[in-house]
């Protein structure tokens, strides 16, 4: 018949180590309570994801201290493999006393300083992903 697509559920681990690899993600947070997804550079140091908040809607949320999400994923289904990763957890701003020269040099945030964006930092209390793969459907 065609190709089918199988998924598989990730370790905590799995997802981690992809999350980690990402360069791009989507923030989901509320806004006037409705759901909104806000693209940005993301980078991972330990278990805690580092975003700029040079949107106003996460420097908002970041100084509410609201739970959010951020989802990454490979963006290409049509490919072999396809993965995506969605982690949640309490979004703050990074304070001096967190040393965020440190943190906002990390490469995917160098330019936090030069635009003058706050650093927003959300540690991961959940995380989860999944993966399909392609697979011959003629084969039984």
């Amino acid at each position: 018949m065609g190709a089918d697509r199988v998924r598989t559920m990730l370790s905590p681990q799995q997802c981690l180590h992809l999350l980690t690899q990402a360069k791009l993600g989507r923030m989901v947070l509320s806004v006037n309570c409705l759901p909104t997804a806000i693209p940005l550079r993301i980078t991972v140091v330990g278990d805690e994801i580092l975003a700029l908040a040079d949107d106003h809607d996460v420097y908002q949320a970041a100084i509410r201290r609201d739970i959010v999400a951020v989802e990454v994923d490979n963006a290409a289904f049509a490919e072999e493999e396809w993965w995506t990763v969605l982690a949640t957890g309490p979004l703050h701003l990074v304070g001096d006393d967190e040393n965020a020269a440190r943190l906002a040099s990390r490469a995917t945030l160098a330019n936090a300083f030069e635009i003058m964006a706050p650093l927003v930092s959300m540690p991961v209390t959940h995380i989860t992903g999944s993966s399909w793969i392609v697979v011959d459907g003629d084969s039984e």
